[in-house]
């Protein structure tokens, strides 16, 4: 909380009293700005964690490192530990606050923090706490297999990276940074929204563009295998791109936006129309 004028606080509300507790004060001689008001706010005080986590994935606590320093955790379901950053495989259990205290050298008051672990059921979030099978249950947050309108991410931060050997479907595809997702030659991935790829593909089967809703794109890859359009919208290229296999335009228009596209198999054209917006191909 913070005072400056309380006159010409907008929408200030009817009380200036707040409920609750406090576990850290900091004193600022000025009026802080919007930006670091935010970063106060979501910096941890010295314990932090990867919450919220998915029953079955690793529940990370994370400590700020102090030379020298004696780290005491404890935390519900009677959890303890002696390490820095201790883990924990995420149960319902073991959501709660958790509390650090932090013993410097030559110091007898400990320095203590607190960090609060909460779970999730996020559909369309990837664990792999059993295996690479994208298509077991049991791989994903919600413990349900996507579907075309499911958001789907694949974070490095899972136990397992997945593969897909069947047809699958998601909404929106995002591949973190450092996480990595395998299509297999039997695999086809429908796609009905955006796919971002910051990570890494081993792509050996089909992606198939579905979407019902507007023009298609995607970003971050430079490579498929097959490709097949099937959005009525069509597809835009965003890139430089090379198609290792088929290129199969069932309906819609490939808009190349002058971009280079390199295809190593076929150009299957079973759309009606035109198929095919002028760039360099």
């Amino acid at each position: 909380f913070g005072h400056d004028d309380i006159g010409t606080w907008p929408e200030a509300p009817a009380s200036h009293y707040f409920e609750g507790t406090i576990d850290d004060v900091i004193v600022h001689h000025r009026e802080l700005s919007a930006t670091e008001i935010g970063t106060l706010f979501t910096a941890p005080d010295g314990a932090g964690s990867n919450s919220p986590v998915c029953v079955g994935s690793t529940l990370n606590l994370t400590a700020k490192s102090a030379a020298g320093a004696i780290y005491s955790w404890t935390g519900p379901n009677g959890f303890t530990s002696s390490l820095q950053n201790p883990t924990i495989a995420y149960t319902t259990a073991a959501q709660g606050v958790y509390k650090l205290e932090v013993r410097g050298a030559g110091c007898s008051t400990p320095t203590v923090a607190y960090v609060r672990v909460t779970g999730t059921n996020a559909p369309g979030q990837w664990t792999g706490n059993v295996s690479t099978d994208w298509a077991n249950p049991a791989n994903w947050c919600s413990g349900v297999l996507p579907t075309a309108t499911t958001d789907v991410t694949i974070a490095s931060t899972a136990t397992r990276m997945p593969t897909i050997s069947t047809s699958v479907d998601v909404n929106n595809l995002t591949i973190a940074s450092g996480a990595n997702l395998t299509l297999s030659a039997t695999s086809t991935l429908n796609i009905s929204g955006t796919f971002t790829n910051s990570g890494t593909i081993n792509n050996s089967g089909t992606t198939r563009f579905s979407g019902t809703s507007g023009q298609q794109t995607y970003s971050g890859n430079s490579q498929f295998h097959h490709v097949v359009v099937a959005n009525p919208a069509g597809v835009g290229i965003a890139a430089p791109v090379t198609i290792n296999g088929n290129l199969t335009i069932t309906t819609g228009v490939v808009s190349s936006n002058n971009f280079n596209i390199s295809i190593k198999g076929n150009w299957i054209n079973n759309a009606t129309g035109t198929s095919f917006n002028p760039g360099t191909a």
